[in-house]
């Protein structure tokens, strides 16, 4: 999984495809709203893993930094936390 942001974008790659929505801000925090993805042909197990991050993705609330990782809290109180990555390492 792979998440940049830019201004109000976010865009990555979600297991199997790749994706961009809008960030916006209400009185609960942000919202990740219209998430669009390309639509490459995958594995059941990776379609399994993007649709559940995708799903997971649209209902998350808060935003934060830690370190050198980004912080994405659903309303739950879930963490879906990435961390920056040497390019070179790729």
């Amino acid at each position: 999984m792979q998440v940049q942001f830019s201004g109000t974008r976010i865009s990555g790659f979600s297991a199997c495809n790749r994706f961009t929505g809008q960030l916006t801000e209400d009185s609960r925090g942000f919202s990740i709203t219209q998430i669009t993805t390309t639509r490459m042909a995958c594995s059941s197990v990776r379609e399994e893993i993007e649709r559940e991050f995708l799903y997971l993705l649209n209902d998350y609330r808060t935003i934060a930094r830690d370190g050198d990782r980004i912080l994405i809290i659903g309303p739950n109180r879930e963490v879906l936390s990435f961390s920056k990555i040497n390019p070179s390492s790729k």
